[in-house]
């Protein structure tokens, strides 16, 4: 959530860490009558594919490091300019009192049926597979990705999970009643707890269109199990509009089951509440648009995300979920316009994805990172990240949130599209936390099948062992002038921190450790 992430390696405290990381995940080694279309928006998101950036001459498939390559580096202090470590949350953070951690009090898995006294809560129609760490790696793309287009898929039909989802809620919904009639979209007057009364109850929330919108002063909780919250009609969502005096997170839903959050769209005002900037700074979760944590089995669906203070519009950590189809824009402030400590707000944030499909999202102008996952077994496949008008220190990335190695085996990252333009973009995909933190290291994932250009580095990696990267079509790096480290080009490996890997030949030898250009 922030431009570095240093602190986030220390993101989950010893409260925290005792509820399970967050969610059910263990970590190795230490993101028909109603309208048929989600939310949409254009963007000059099509990116060159001029092939491979020229570099030391390797072949495809060829390994780079091995176990005795190179061992991590420490930490030395020597951080790049804006590398702090304050992104953590406070020592005492931890799950609301009354919530129940997706994972047993002995440690095992928690699975669906577990959740909520032991009945399972998951909607009619809804059969819950195994919990996320024990279902298998999803696919990568075969060897020259076959007849799929990087980028937003161009028909809803297509715009599907690759595996089953539970909850599984229809492409296509229709309108029905609102039925929470005590809060106004109509009026000025906030509307936190008449809305707050109706996710009490649970079940499902549909809410009407209307201008202002609902306002929110102090935030909304979704309490229940099997709640679902939705834009009563489809095709003129429920918007909310953050108060200026909202010092909280818009919609939270902490150590929920069997979620939707779907056709709404979140405005975080953020022009109104420039009285907070001064708390723009370290892990600030409160600043975020939609929040679902410590959660499992969740669909977060046709949504929009506009103007979010900072932090993060969407922050995510939990197992077997679904992202898919919102639009995310212009979210907190850039290098450009710098007006706080760290306004920077990522678009989508994974903490944990453990069996995640995030996959037809568009990301535009986010200002952090576009995408970013903190580890697990998480799909991220045809979704969109543009930056023309706001600095963005990453498109996609998998990361490490922790002070020590993170898994991210099984997850693949394929057919998306980043692009660049006005020197807005330091990285386009970024493997690896060396450029934010220079001693821990991600392990496995795959990126390929790819659309990537005008990034200070269209593809970088520094940090990471067992990767695969290959059939990416990197295209012209951006322009401006690196803050460090080089030319802009197309794409680096760092060889002594980049072990036991897979690499696309092609690559320029470069070390960004401590530094985002």
């Amino acid at each position: 959530m922030l431009e570095v992430r240093p602190g986030r390696l220390v993101c989950l405290t010893l409260v925290i860490a005792a509820v399970a990381c967050a969610s059910n995940i263990s970590r190795t080694g230490a993101d028909a009558g109603g309208v048929a279309t989600a939310f949409d928006a254009s963007g000059d998101a099509s990116a060159s594919a001029d092939g491979a950036s020229s570099g030391d001459a390797f072949q495809a498939g060829d390994t780079t490091g091995d176990s005795g390559a190179g061992a991590p580096e420490l930490a030395d202090g020597n951080l790049a300019d804006g590398v702090t470590p304050s992104d953590a949350p406070p020592s005492a953070a931890s799950p609301p009192s009354d919530a129940t951690a997706p994972s047993k009090a002995d440690g095992s898995i928690l699975t669906d049926t577990d959740a909520k006294g032991g009945e399972a809560s998951a909607p009619a129609g809804c059969v819950p597979g195994p919990a996320g760490m024990q279902r298998p790696p999803f696919a990568p793309p075969p060897v020259g990705c076959g007849n799929e287009i990087p980028g937003r898929r161009s028909t809803l039909a297509q715009q599907v999970a690759t595996r089953a989802t539970c909850p599984s809620p229809p492409v296509v919904e229709t309108a029905i009643a609102p039925n929470c009639p005590l809060a106004n979209p109509n009026d000025a007057i906030p509307d936190d707890d008449a809305l707050q009364a109706c996710l009490d109850k649970g079940g499902t929330i549909a809410l009407p269109a209307g201008n202002p919108g609902f306002i929110l002063a102090k935030g909304l909780t979704i309490t229940q199990d099997g709640t679902t919250l939705r834009g009563a009609d489809p095709a003129h969502p429920a918007l909310f509009l953050a108060a200026a005096t909202l010092a909280n997170t818009m919609i939270l839903g902490s150590s929920r089951a069997n979620v939707v959050v779907r056709f709404l769209s979140l405005d975080g005002n953020r022009p109104a509440r420039t009285a907070f900037l001064t708390r723009c700074a370290g892990y600030r979760s409160w600043a975020s648009g939609l929040v679902v944590d410590f959660a499992h089995n969740f669909a977060v669906l046709d949504n929009r995300i506009t103007r979010t203070l900072c932090g993060a519009s969407l922050e995510v950590d939990g197992a077997d979920f679904e992202i898919a189809r919102n639009v995310i824009e212009t979210n907190g402030h850039g290098l450009e316009n710098r007006d706080a400590s760290e306004p920077w707000a990522d678009g989508i944030t994974l903490h944990n994805c453990d069996n995640g499909q995030v996959h037809d999202n568009l990301v535009t102008d986010a200002t952090d990172v576009g995408i970013v996952s903190g580890g697990g077994a998480c799909d991220i496949e045809h979704n969109e990240v543009v930056n023309k008008s706001q600095h963005v220190f990453g498109g996609i990335t998998l990361q490490d949130f922790f002070t020590t190695d993170v898994d991210h085996t099984g997850a693949v990252v394929a057919y998306n599209t980043v692009t660049g333009q006005n020197g807005m973009l330091a990285f386009g995909f970024s493997l690896g936390i060396h450029p934010w933190s220079r001693y821990p290291y991600i392990t496995g994932g795959t990126l390929a099948c790819n659309e990537v250009s005008g990034g200070v580095v269209n593809i970088e990696i520094d940090g990471a062992k067992s990767i695969t990267v290959r059939d990416n079509a990197i295209g012209a790096p951006g322009t401006g002038t690196p803050r460090c480290d080089g030319a802009a080009t197309g794409y680096t490996s760092y060889s002594p921190h980049v072990l036991s890997s897979t690499l696309q030949p092609g690559w320029t030898e470069r070390q960004y450790d401590g530094c985002i250009p």
